[in-house]
């Protein structure tokens, strides 16, 4: 019974769709005509976009890594976009009136560290010219954080520079004193072959005098205590006395010897030393020099383009949209006239 009641009731609801069709078709036609002439005499309107790239530079983490950081992150820059916040700006350079300023439309590209900018207006080249003045001002923005970060390494690297000079001075220092010292070495040297070489001939004259320094000695004692022969005795004990001078100039002349040659190796542990310093100096201005290298500035990653067609007005679309909602409307309208109609009807019989 249900069912029936169901199909009874649609039979009656497409008989009076039936009944009132040219109230219905002819009203949604002209209507859909109406909307295609209105869209036809509305001016086109293109969609122009470009995609702006924040400037980059490269910072070092607390474990010692190196990593890259954007001056401002994209989703970021994409609000204040949003936001109008260069609006005024842009404006006052291109002499635009504020109240009629298009709107902008940014957003992070997905997964990049891009902005991809966009506005709709019927001149392209005004718009083309908004949107690289507002790139213009971003960049002039964004890049002072980057000469700031420029400025900064440039520094480190004239300190470091300076510091690789003054340890190459001390460098040099140590070389004049090492080299100093290696004269004074050989000057030692020499004279110590020389007080060998006296030392020897005194005991060979000493030997012709007596045949071994005990002898002397015993000869010295003897004549000491006798008090004969005082000539040879007295003669042996300036012999004596001469080789001990020798051997002590020969001990002193050695002290000095091994006294520089450890001043040279001093040198020259600190000379490898500064060496190391200075090579380690020189791979941070290398790591330095990277760093500078890797900091990019705000780029126009794409210039501004516009559409191929334009974006608006979409005549088709407004058409189809035109004539379905008429054809709703007209739909309603029949029904309801339907329902005035069975009403009198009613109140007549």
């Amino acid at each position: 019974m249900d069912e029936f009641q169901n199909e009874k009731e649609l039979m009656d609801y497409l008989n009076v769709i039936w009944r009132k069709r040219w109230l219905i078709a002819v009203p949604t036609f002209l209507c859909a005509v109406i909307v295609g002439i209105w869209s036809f005499t509305l001016p086109p309107t293109w969609e122009i976009n470009a995609i702006i790239q924040p400037g980059k530079f490269i910072t070092e983490t607390q474990t010692g890594q190196f990593t890259e950081v954007s001056v401002i992150e994209a989703r970021q820059l994409a609000g204040q976009i949003n936001q109008e916040s260069y609006n005024s700006l842009i404006a006052a350079e291109l002499n635009l009136n504020l109240r009629k300023f298009p709107k902008l439309n940014a957003e992070n590209l997905k997964d990049t560290k891009l902005v991809k900018v966009s506005l709709k207006s019927g001149n392209v080249q005004a718009a083309k010219d908004i949107l690289r003045s507002l790139f213009e001002i971003i960049k002039s923005d964004l890049d002072k954080k980057n000469d700031i970060e420029m400025k900064s390494i440039d520094a480190q690297i004239v300190n470091i520079e300076n510091a690789i000079k003054t340890k190459n001075l001390d460098i040099q220092s140590n070389e004049i004193e090492k080299a100093s010292l290696k004269r004074d070495i050989t000057f030692c040297q020499n004279k110590l072959l020389i007080s060998e070489e006296r030392a020897k001939s005194i005991l060979d004259e000493m030997k012709t005098a007596k045949t071994t320094i005990e002898d002397i000695e015993q000869q010295q004692k003897k004549a000491l205590a006798e008090k004969k022969e005082g000539a040879e005795a007295l003669g042996l004990l300036l012999y004596s006395e001469f080789l001990t001078k020798e051997k002590i100039n020969q001990e002193d002349l050695r002290l000095e010897i091994s006294e520089k040659e450890k001043n040279i190796r001093q040198f020259s542990s600190q000379t490898e030393k500064l060496q190391n310093e200075i090579e380690n100096l020189k791979n941070t201005i290398t790591l330095m020099n990277e760093k500078k290298a890797r900091i990019d500035y705000t780029t126009l990653r794409r210039e501004p383009t516009s559409s191929l067609d334009p974006v608006s007005p979409q005549k088709k679309k407004n058409v189809l949209i035109g004539g379905l909602l008429s054809l709703i409307a007209f739909t309603f309208l029949a029904f309801f006239i339907e329902y005035i109609q069975q009403k009198k009807s009613q109140r007549r019989e």
